[in-house]
Parts: C-alpha cells; sequence; structure tokens
C-alpha cells in the first residue's frame, strides 16, 4: 500500500547521490529484485493495475545498472523459458505488453555495450541427461553476445508461436523493436534467413506430410501488424538502389548510416510469385502500409523490379473482387507518387490503355471488363477517377488520354440510359441540376404510407413536376445515382484546362533552386562544426544559426543575405579546419554543374521566370565555396 501511494503521488525517496561501487550495487541489487517481482508475482496477480507502474520504476533504474544486469535479467529469461510462459501463456495483454517494453528497453541498453560481440561466437560444452540418467556431452556453439543470444532463443520460437496465435502480437513486437534498433540487429535476423522463415511460416504448407497448427479460425484472423512491419523494416535497412542514385525516402538508416546488402536467397524468398505471399497480404489486408513500404523501397529507381512489381499489382487488380478493389488503390497511389526517374514509366504501367508486355494497365482492364462484367468496369472507373483527383501526375497523364475519357464518358452515359432508361440524345446531362433533397416531413411520409402532407405537396409542386420529367421507369431520380455524379466527375475532368507542361528551362531551373538548398544545407552544417570545434574562428553573430537549430528545422531561406553571411562564415572557418586537420566527418564533394544550362535564350523566356533566373544566378555566385568547407 505505501508503494502504490508513493507512485500516485510521484514522491521520490531520497537517495544518495554518490555514484561509488556500493551504491551502483545498490541499484543492481534493486533492479534484479523488482523485475523478479514484476515477473513472477505481479504478472500472476488478479489485479494488474500496479504492473505498469512498477515496470516505469524498472525502466529508469536500468539507467542506472551496468551490462551485467541486463544481461542477468536477459539469461533469466533464457533459462526459464520466461518468453513462453509470459509472452504465449499469459492470457492478459496488458502484461505482456508491460514484459515487452521492458525486454526491449533492456535489449536497446545492452546492445551498444555488445555490438563488437555480435559476430563472436564460443564453443562451450553441454552436458545433457538422458531419461535413463546417463549424462552426454556435446559441444555447442554459442553466441557471445547475450542478446544475440536471446533473440536466438526468442526467434526459435516461431514456430510455437503458431498454437498461440491469439496471443503472439507482442511476441513479434519484440521481434520488431529488435530490428528496428539498427544494421547490426537486422544483419542478425538476416543470418538466421527471416525473410524465408516468415514466408514460410504464413503460408503454413506442411512439413514432412505433416499439417501445421492453423493461425486463423472461421470466425477470426490473426492481428499480424507487427509481423509484417518486421519484414519490412529489415528490408528497408538493406540497399536497393544504384550506387549512382539517390536513396529511396524508404530507406531506413541508423547512427552509423548503412545499409546491407540483403543476399539473394532472402531476396527471392520474399517476393517470389509462385508461394502467393504478396497476394494474400494484399488481399486480406493484414498491413497494407508495411507492403507498401516494401513496394516503394524496391522499385525506387529500378526498372527491372518495377516492371515486375506493375505487372503483379495489375494482375491482382484485374481478378480482385469489387470490394478489395480500394486495396489495390491503396498500393498504387504511393508507387505511382514515387518522384523518381522512373515515375512516367510507372503511370504507363499502372494506368496505360496498352499492355506492356505482362502489364495491363488499368485503363486496358476497364475496356476488357467492360463487354463482360459492366459493373466491374464501372467501379474500376471509379477507382481511376479518385486517383485522377487524388495524384496531380495522374491528371496530367490523363489530359494525355482525353479518347480515354470521352470513352469512359460515353459508357456511362450508356449505364444510366440501360438503368433509367434516359435517353443520352435527349438529355443535356451536363446542364441538369441536381434536385433538391426532400424535406424531413416529405421523406418520413414516403417512408410509411406514400402520402405526402399537403404544405409540402403545394410548396413543391413544381420541384416535383420537374423531378417526375426526369425519373425513370423505376421511379428514381437519375440525377441522384451515383453513375450521373462519377459522370459530372468526368465532365469536370474533360472541361478542365489541361495542366501547364513545364519547359526544359523551367524544369533545370527547378533543379538549380533545389542545388542551391542543398549547397545551403551543407554551409549549416559546416558552421555547426566549426561551432563546436572551433569556436574562436567563427564571428560572434550567429544569431540566425541558432534560431534555426532552436525550431528543429532545416528550414532554407533563398535571400541573397543569408547565402552571403553563411558563405563569409563558413569561409572564416578555413584556418580552423587547417588547426583540426581533415575530420572524418569531411568528403570531397563537388558542385553538379551537369544539369545546369548557362546558354539561356533570354528572349524567349517570359518575365518571371527569367526574374527567377537571375535571383539564382546571383544566389549561386554568392555561395560557389571550396570543396574543404563541406564536413559531409
Amino acid at each position: 500500500a505505501n508503494t502504490e501511494t508513493e507512485v500516485e503521488t510521484n514522491i521520490e525517496p531520497e537517495v544518495e547521490t554518490s555514484t561509488g561501487p556500493e551504491t551502483e550495487s545498490v541499484w543492481a541489487r534493486a533492479f534484479l529484485l523488482g523485475a523478479d517481482f514484476a515477473l513472477h508475482t505481479l504478472s500472476r496477480a488478479q489485479d494488474h493495475s500496479l504492473l505498469a507502474a512498477v515496470v516505469d520504476e524498472l525502466l529508469r533504474l536500468a539507467e542506472r545498472c551496468g551490462a551485467a544486469q541486463w544481461a542477468s535479467l536477459l539469461e533469466s529469461f533464457v533459462q526459464e523459458d520466461g518468453v513462453r510462459e509470459l509472452l504465449f501463456r499469459c492470457p492478459h495483454e496488458n502484461v505482456r505488453i508491460q514484459v515487452v517494453r521492458l525486454l526491449t528497453r533492456v535489449l536497446q541498453l545492452l546492445s551498444p555495450v555488445e555490438k563488437d560481440l555480435f559476430e563472436c561466437v564460443d564453443s562451450v560444452v553441454v552436458v545433457e541427461t538422458k531419461a535413463d540418467g546417463v549424462q552426454i556431452e556435446r559441444d555447442e556453439h554459442r553466441p557471445r553476445a547475450m542478446v544475440v543470444r536471446f533473440m536466438d532463443y526468442v526467434f526459435g520460437l516461431l514456430e510455437d508461436s503458431r498454437a498461440h496465435w491469439r496471443r503472439f502480437k507482442q511476441y513479434f513486437w519484440l521481434i520488431r523493436e529488435w530490428a528496428a534498433m539498427g544494421h547490426r540487429q537486422r544483419r542478425h535476423l538476416l543470418q538466421r534467413h527471416i525473410m524465408e522463415l516468415y514466408v514460410d511460416w504464413f503460408m503454413g504448407r506442411s512439413r514432412d506430410g505433416r499439417p501445421r497448427v492453423m493461425v486463423m479460425d472461421e470466425n477470426n484472423l490473426p492481428d499480424l501488424v507487427e509481423y509484417l512491419d518486421t519484414m519490412a523494416v529489415v528490408y528497408r535497412g538493406c540497399r536497393t538502389s544504384p550506387p549512382d542514385r539517390p536513396l529511396p525516402p524508404t530507406a531506413l538508416l541508423d547512427d552509423e548510416g548503412v545499409l546491407l546488402d540483403m543476399p539473394d536467397d532472402e531476396l527471392r524468398e520474399l517476393f517470389s510469385t509462385r508461394s502467393g505471399f504478396w497476394s494474400s497480404v494484399l488481399e486480406m489486408d493484414y498491413n497494407s502500409q508495411a507492403a507498401i513500404d516494401v513496394l516503394c523501397h524496391a522499385c525506387w529507381e529500378r526498372e527491372k523490379e518495377t516492371r515486375e512489381h506493375a505487372a503483379f499489382i495489375t494482375r491482382e487488380l484485374s481478378m480482385a473482387r469489387e470490394s478489395k478493389l480500394h486495396l489495390y488503390a491503396q498500393v498504387m497511389r504511393p508507387l505511382i507518387q514515387m518522384q523518381d526517374s522512373l515515375q512516367r514509366l510507372r503511370i504507363e504501367l499502372f494506368l496505360g490503355p496498352y499492355p506492356h508486355n505482362d502489364t495491363r494497365g488499368l485503363l486496358h482492364i476497364v475496356h476488357s471488363q467492360a463487354p463482360r462484367s459492366p459493373k466491374m468496369a464501372y467501379a474500376l472507373i471509379k477507382l481511376l477517377l479518385d486517383l485522377v483527383e487524388s495524384v496531380p501526375t495522374v491528371s496530367e497523364y490523363m489530359h494525355s488520354q482525353l479518347s480515354e475519357m470521352r470513352w469512359i464518358e460515353t459508357f456511362l452515359k450508356e449505364r444510366i440510359s440501360l438503368h433509367h432508361r434516359v435517353d443520352p440524345s435527349q438529355q443535356d446531362l451536363a446542364a441538369s441540376p441536381l434536385p433538391a433533397r426532400d424535406s424531413p416531413s416529405v421523406a418520413r411520409a414516403k417512408a410509411t404510407d406514400g402520402a405526402v402532407p399537403a404544405a409540402a405537396s403545394s410548396s413543391g409542386s413544381s420541384a416535383a413536376a420537374a423531378a417526375a420529367t426526369a425519373a425513370g421507369a423505376d421511379g428514381q431520380d437519375w440525377r441522384r445515382s451515383s453513375t450521373y455524379l462519377n459522370y459530372r466527375r468526368v465532365q469536370r475532368i474533360l472541361s478542365a484546362p489541361p495542366p501547364k507542361q513545364r519547359s526544359a528551362r523551367e524544369t533545370r531551373l527547378e533543379k538549380r533552386v533545389e542545388q542551391l538548398r542543398t549547397e545551403n544545407r551543407k554551409l549549416r552544417e559546416v558552421l555547426r562544426f566549426y561551432l563546436q570545434h572551433a569556436p574562436d574562428v567563427l564571428p560572434p553573430d550567429l544569431s540566425f544559426l541558432d534560431e534555426a537549430a532552436h525550431d528543429g528545422s532545416d528550414s532554407d531561406s533563398d535571400s541573397d543575405s543569408e547565402l552571403e553571411t553563411n558563405r563569409n562564415v563558413a569561409s572564416a572557418g578555413i584556418s580552423g579546419a587547417t588547426q583540426l586537420g581533415r575530420s572524418p566527418l569531411h568528403r570531397s564533394t563537388e558542385f553538379d554543374e551537369s544539369y545546369v544550362d548557362s546558354d539561356f535564350d533570354e528572349d524567349d523566356e517570359d518575365e518571371d521566370v527569367q526574374r527567377r533566373m537571375n535571383e539564382m544566378n546571383a544566389q549561386f555566385d554568392n555561395i560557389n565555396l571550396s570543396d574543404d568547407l563541406y564536413p559531409l
């Protein structure tokens, strides 16, 4: 009771401020005793209200302990099979969450201490006692790092997790947190063939003719968010783009900036079309965001992979049920929006009216579905219109496919005529206003016995007469149908002015602006470097740098004055760089002028573009600095 009161009132007891060996041993004993109390007593209590508060205290105590105590806690889990007991068999989700919180923090604290031991293996002698009392000695190779040994134990329970599929969410959460800690942890999982084991686990194929435990039943599906997140985190920590191209925006870099090379066998297992893994993942919508991250990371600046994955997605789209179409739209949208050199190709592959090898674009699928299944073709048209209205690049592309949009317009007209028996040739659909909705009293009367109040009837007689002429044989107003509303969307797209096509000069101008901003970011980095290592060589007025750091943003001002200030301050730091020697942070960077064309014909430039060009030329001259200034 006293402990609970103390936690609730947040009263911290007075402790010695000494950090000597005796005090450290007190913190170590408190941490181990508290962990034992939480994991063996509170986790089995009927009331778990105190467990979260105790784990919070343990997390604070862990910061004061050393590697021996962290390793001791992990070793106790391995020896006592604690993961199976507390993450599989424990029926209380809150307990499982608190256990993962504690284990994750201990792994985060111990991993940097043991980072040089991840690849080290010791040979130990293990004595096994059989049922008849005979002892057998055998040699066993055991990882020296305790965090690796613990995660090997955790990963070894993968097959056992199938029998506890209703509770294994926190188990995969722990593995995901391990993968997110850095490249060493991701390399450890790749060395254990995580992609092959995860895909095999998901597909659940029998082994040696023996059936495996199903991870679902007739009414419930498993929670695989963390499971798929782990695969996405590991893959995003691997190098995919060519060396001469920028990194994809999905790349997951740790503090050391290391990207791994995924083994070929793991890559084949991840993207094997024969297994049907991604088909099931997308159709069941287990974790669409993880699938999007993996596909975007795989397609960035890689034409072969882009064509393969576009063919897979469009093939699945053509065979999908109507209720599942939105899932494929979720995947297509970010792939189309990726701004790399292959963006135009992806738009052609996903939307084009003509097939590209094995790829059938959305417009081609609509054409093929229209004679066989007009309902499915209409659903695909709605998906296409959503993409046009939400993605500007798709809108630009569809303005180059006006014949396809007019075909869609004709298709919708015929659909209106078929369902509502309205002759399109005698109706000006685009000029037909939407009818006013019934008042609440009229709607209630129609819902009950069809009688309309006299007042409402007299006041709306003219509107009723107009609506009667627009009603079809089924008595429904076609102007309120979803087909007509989508037809109006097509009309708005056709009537909208085509997007302004950027000239080659404007494209080069935008690249030059982006290059200037990159240079300004480099200048800010060199200023921060000198401010930390050689502040005496800098002028006193660095208020603009402090403000940028205080804002937490790296926004770049294009003003000539700030660029000039950056140049002068960085130039003043040359002597400081010479005294300090060449820092490991310094890299030789050359200003790439390959796409900057200075021979512009000023006569045919419009006034706005020419003004922007002059401003950029002035800013460019101000930041043409020596390569030795850049610390990146």
